[in-house]
């Protein structure tokens, strides 16, 4: 079994209640487990028995015309084969339906419903507390809804870093930062395979790309503009370049915009412009903000079944694992989430707190 890292470092046990889970799960195994292996062995055995008889006929009787006390034989091989063949697809099927009921007990027992009923806010909100660098950070609501926006204009700025929106379709984070309240999203766009030929056999490497974006709606007010920072490129058509009188800024972002000269001047102004020279952004690739909110956006390609899997980062979800090393593993997924949160909210504090100022 793999440490518990996770599990013993933010101390989940005090939270959720893990020695019932276990007790609840041995029990089940012990209900389910010698039924199964009894079902599998038989219809195993059934099997190859029909196998034989098939085999008996095919090689006695193929192609060749019965009659007499051979006629006799060749039924009672038929009925046996058809007896074993359909014996060895009940005792299967039994099986099957043997899983089935012990993960549908398992998932719907008070246990679980206790724990499911704690929610994912729970486990985040217990990593912040032990992580002194998230201080002031609370979790709201973890959803995969994706209509629960703060930003109604969430899709018209996804349609501009040029981001199908019909294409996404996972949660997000709500949370609350000093006063205000932000939505990171994290979805899958799409995949990209990749054959290796070689003598013997074709490799497939499967590639899923990812973008996760951090939002904040109301914190750049009295905003009329358009401004687009990019770590790549310009953007094109009705937008300007915005040049600032830093070259160490200039070569490191590109600015376009679409507003005033005075409006771009005072939304990059000297205080936002060094700390985007002394501080690396390694996780943005670019910055939306208009009348509506602020986004700060990036893209990740990573291969399949690396730690960003959907289905687990947002909510509980019950395996045949056990809960611990299955809650370890959601664990080690909501840390590395809160880490981009971080990331994220270090490139849009630098224009919040300047306007904060200038507001006072």
């Amino acid at each position: 079994m793999e440490k518990l890292e996770y599990i013993e470092k933010y101390k989940i046990n005090e939270l959720l209640p893990l020695d019932e889970f276990m007790k609840e799960s041995k029990r089940l195994a012990a209900k389910y487990n010698r039924h199964q292996f009894v079902f599998l062995l038989l219809g195993i055995l059934s099997l190859i028995v029909t196998g034989v008889f098939f085999l008996i006929l095919y090689v006695k009787y193929g192609g060749k015309s019965v009659s007499g006390g051979d006629t006799k034989n060749a039924l009672l091989y038929l009925v046996c084969f058809a007896a074993f063949g359909g014996g060895a697809i009940l005792l299967l099927i039994c099986y099957f339906v043997s899983r089935a009921n012990e993960r549908k007990e398992k998932n719907n027992s008070p246990v679980i419903r206790k724990i499911k009923a704690l929610g994912s806010e729970i486990f985040y909100n217990r990593i912040i507390e032990l992580q002194p660098s998230l201080k002031g950070l609370e979790i709201i609501a973890v959803t995969d809804d994706y209509r629960c926006r703060y930003n109604p204009d969430f899709l018209a700025e996804l349609r501009s870093l040029q981001i199908n929106p019909k294409l996404i379709r996972g949660g997000h984070i709500v949370f609350s930062y000093k006063g205000l309240k932000y939505a990171f999203t994290i979805e899958y766009v799409h995949e990209r395979v990749v054959t290796i030929h070689s003598k013997n056999h074709t490799t497939y490497i499967y590639y899923h790309t990812f973008v996760d974006a951090l939002m904040q709606p109301k914190a750049i007010t009295n905003n009329h503009g358009i401004f687009y920072l990019s770590t790549k490129k310009f953007q094109g058509g009705q937008f300007k370049k915005f040049e600032s009188e830093s070259v160490e800024f200039n070569n490191k972002y590109k600015v376009s915009y679409i507003a005033d000269e005075t409006e771009v001047f005072d939304l990059f102004n000297p205080v936002v412009l060094d700390k985007f020279i002394s501080n690396n952004f390694p996780n943005l690739r670019s910055m939306f903000i208009n009348n509506s909110g602020i986004l700060v956006y990036n893209s990740a390609e990573v291969e399949r079944n690396s730690d960003l899997k959907l289905n687990t980062i947002y909510g509980f979800e019950v395996t045949d694992k056990d809960i611990d090393i299955e809650l370890n593993d959601m664990i080690g997924r909501f840390e590395k989430n809160l880490s981009r949160i971080k990331l994220k909210l270090a490139c849009l504090l630098p224009f919040i707190n300047s306007r904060s100022r200038e507001n006072k």
